[in-house]
């Protein structure tokens, strides 16, 4: 995170109240002239806020709120505009323990603020108001360390206040329960291998999720009992694609609701899905103790099926890798429009992957060590087989120019090219409107043979698998059940080892 520093620090000392009431008025003042001149309020809008401030005495920008003429948001990185003080995204900046430890529960509690990090001679904070004179001062007696404020949501630092001084004590006795029982079930040899297939992309608007739908719908065709995930926290959107309102999701489980099966629900299209929740939470808000309990219960789960898909959040972030590079096979999406995003996502996933190998390999006992990257590559709406082809290539060629085994290196990059996926933009229109998966709805389109080629294919081994052009395939029988490859370079029990530790590593 970059943290630009305010233009002035504020005063910590010597403040008397008539100069911090004086000093807010000014500052409301200047904030309304700003919100105006910048176009994000109207002058009559705020005309109303101040009427309404008037009579309530609580600041303007409080009362923007309450009239609903901003939300958090706006208000917020407006305020960063006036103040010159820098907004902070807490949900893509990680905090210092070190940080945390300096600012008492009850004190972030009262002020409604989370430390950042330590920077030189100042502890970053985010806070609601950082014109809080009183707050200013307290918190850098208790830190001992004079404070920058930064700015950030209301809604965001309580979220993180709940996520960073969740009781210590009991966060560690609760977590070395949860591992031991993790690794009981590890101990056990009879652990059956379920094939974990993890779907991702730089960015939205590839078509994950349809991918994801499509691919579920055409593994169940083969008789292969398949569980998709919604892992995308923060735009979960695989029950609208299905037309399913799932009564539970995700947050009911790390909210300890509700039990992990119940949030299982099944399709009319023989697979079984456990739905996300759109909104501001994110995997990497996950806490040490939320990771543990979904490992400890998704073992459980998959227990009941062949293969689990994974539909991860967009983005590169390394929450959304791991829970990636934990599954079996990373399948990267992208489309002729995002070559750029392609390489950026196969490069973060790859760097990351060798990252957390050679942590593996220090931390587990006897760790045979991964040193082949593999991912395979979807390429989505193409115009033509050349399209795709040429796409491929291109991020394959600049990947391998640029992470070719070299300076003693022993990792390798190996991608693969699982199949292209035809643009077919009215007939997935249609399709959403219908609140069907695409491959149902048009199954003899050419793009729901490609996806039923996929599916096929990755129920083979990696080394006799076959990428066939766009639209020139033939289904596979439906009623032929596939069998799931095993995965020869890794026992069941090891497997999911790795994807225990690959999970809990950020913690």
């Amino acid at each position: 995170m970059t943290v630009r520093p305010p233009s002035t620090h504020l005063p910590l000392q010597e403040q008397d109240a008539d100069r911090q009431r004086g000093k807010e008025i000014a500052v409301n003042t200047r904030l309304g002239d700003f919100l105006v001149e910048h176009s994000i309020i109207t002058h009559e809008e705020l005309e109303k806020a101040l009427a309404r401030q008037k009579e309530s005495l609580k600041p303007l920008g409080e009362v923007l709120l309450e009239l609903r003429i901003l939300d958090e948001a706006r208000l917020a990185h407006a305020l960063a505009d006036q103040l010159s003080i820098s907004y902070v995204d807490l949900f893509t900046t990680p905090l210092q323990p070190q940080a945390i430890d300096l600012i008492p529960e009850h004190l972030a509690r009262k002020y409604k603020c989370i430390p950042i990090r330590i920077n030189g001679g100042f502890l970053d904070v985010a806070m609601c108001d950082p014109m809080d004179l009183d707050a200013l001062e307290e918190l850098a007696k208790a830190a001992k360390l004079e404070i920058n404020p930064l700015i950030s949501t209301r809604a965001d630092i309580l979220e993180s206040i709940e996520l960073q001084y969740f009781t210590r004590n009991y966060r560690a006795s609760h977590a070395q329960k949860l591992e031991n029982e993790i690794r009981k079930e590890i101990d056990d040899e009879k652990t059956k291998e379920t094939r974990i297939f993890a779907i991702v992309s730089n960015k939205g608007g590839v078509g994950k999720t349809h991918t994801a739908v499509n691919l579920a719908c055409s593994l169940a065709s083969l008789k292969v009992k398949t569980l998709l995930i919604d892992l995308d926290l923060g735009n979960a959107n695989v029950g609208v694609k299905l037309g399913i309102h799932p009564k539970y999701t995700l947050m009911d489980f790390l909210n300890k609701e509700k039990d992990i099966f119940e949030l299982v629900t099944g399709t009319d299209y023989g697979f079984d899905f456990i739905g996300g929740q759109s909104g501001e939470y994110k995997l990497a808000n996950l806490a040490y103790v939320q990771k543990l309990k979904f490992i400890r219960n998704f073992q459980e789960v998959s227990k009941n099926y062949d293969v689990v898909v994974f539909d991860l959040g967009a983005g590169i972030d390394d929450s959304v890798l791991d829970f990636a590079l934990a599954a079996n096979e990373v399948i990267i999406l992208t489309t002729p429009q995002d070559i750029v995003s392609g390489y950026a996502c196969v490069k973060a996933c790859y760097f990351r992957f060798k990252d957390i190998e050679t942590r593996l390999e220090k931390k587990m006992k006897n760790y045979q060590m991964k040193t082949e990257f593999s991912p395979r590559f979807i390429i989505n709406q193409v115009e033509s087989v050349e399209m795709g082809q040429k796409v491929f290539d291109k991020i394959n060629a600049t990947a391998q120019k640029h992470f070719r085994n070299g300076n003693g290196s022993q990792f390798k990059l190996d991608m693969g090219l699982l199949s292209f996926v035809p643009y077919d933009r009215e007939m997935f229109r249609e399709a959403e409107k219908r609140r069907k998966p695409y491959s149902i709805a048009f199954p003899d389109r050419p793009a729901s043979k490609c996806i039923r080629h996929i599916a096929s294919e990755l129920l083979k081994p990696p080394s006799l698998r076959e990428a066939i052009p766009a639209g020139g395939l033939k289904p596979r029988s439906a009623t032929q059940k596939q069998e799931v490859p095993s995965n020869n370079n890794h026992s069941p029990k090891k497997s999911f080892q790795r994807f225990v530790e690959i999970l809990k590593m950020r913690f």
